[in-house]
């Protein structure tokens, strides 16, 4: 039942995620009209979007375009892993990058992680924490990964992971990381979020998912069977296990869906909003003994 597969995600996340040294962030285009109390999104000049710019191009220090191109890879190579979020963020923190010729093996330690907004709280949903390899080239002057790689046993057999960090052993490096390297690159990650909501002029805080207060649905004894047969209505799924609310962009618009739950009369309601204007744009109702669908 999705009810209960995404409660465990959203735990189960939370144990993959933790903290190095740079951060960037992408998002969903903002949506088409600005939020209620807010400015017009900042104006980003043509030619100049996030997306657009190669991989560690264009002039600077050196090891920041590494740490741009290594954080650039991270986004486009875990999006699309994990329960989706508004904004896509990630940092990293560089064990070593060994030369080989004109190429890059980069050993470094990343975090990946998705962010929505839950109960008005901006917050991690999904995303992960590994030491990885990426083997950078370099194509008209800038970084482009050839391979990415998560060092980590569940991913790989032990002895492949021994055979690709080996330069890194021949150079006397390893992945050693404190608990102050965690802490920094959660922050760093946690920065780009906070820059995500300055641009959209929204006043919210970033909060650490463990740190909700959140009412789950699964936690007021609706059966298994009543909660299947409600989540066979598409409408239903797309809606929070939580009593609370989640926000969603939907071709660039802000929606609320929120989920409430009344216990005297077994009533579990989903309502939807513009979140701009507060128009109600659906109502759906379910009998949480039987899991029917309440028309009235």
């Amino acid at each position: 039942m999705r009810a209960y597969r995404l409660a465990a995600l959203f735990l189960c996340a939370g144990l993959m995620l933790a903290f190095g040294g740079c951060t960037r962030g992408e998002e969903n285009p903002p949506q088409s009209i600005a939020p209620a109390g807010s400015g017009e999104e900042e104006d980003i000049p043509p030619g100049e979007e996030e997306g657009e710019r190669p991989l560690g191009s264009g002039e600077g220090d050196p090891e920041d375009m590494l740490e741009e191109a290594v954080v650039r890879t991270v986004l486009e190579q875990e999006e699309g892993r994990f329960l989706p979020g508004e904004f896509q963020g990630a940092g990293c923190k560089i064990f070593a990058a060994l030369p080989d010729g004109e190429d890059l093996a980069v050993f470094a330690l990343i975090e990946y992680r998705e962010y929505s907004f839950i109960n008005d709280v901006f917050t991690n949903v999904s995303g992960c924490r590994a030491r990885v390899r990426i083997d950078f080239g370099r194509e008209d002057g800038a970084y482009a990964a050839q391979r990415y790689v998560h060092l980590e046993i569940d991913t790989l057999p032990e002895e492949e992971i021994e055979e690709l960090m080996a330069p890194l052993k021949e150079a006397g490096a390893d992945t050693v990381y404190s608990d102050t390297d965690l802490t920094e690159l959660r922050a760093q990650v946690n920065g780009a979020a906070e820059e995500y909501l300055r641009r959209l002029g929204r006043d919210a805080s970033v909060a650490e998912r463990e740190t909700l207060d959140l009412e789950w649905l699964y936690d007021k004894g609706i059966s298994d069977s009543a909660m299947s047969r409600i989540l066979e209505d598409e409408k239903a799924s797309s809606y929070p296990d939580w009593m609370g609310t989640e926000e969603r962009l939907e071709n660039g618009e802000r929606f609320v869906c929120r989920t409430d739950y009344e216990e005297q009369t077994h009533l579990i309601t989903y309502t939807k909003t513009r979140y701009d204007s507060g128009e109600v744009v659906e109502i759906l109702r379910f009998d949480a003994l039987t899991g029917e669908r309440n028309n009235s």
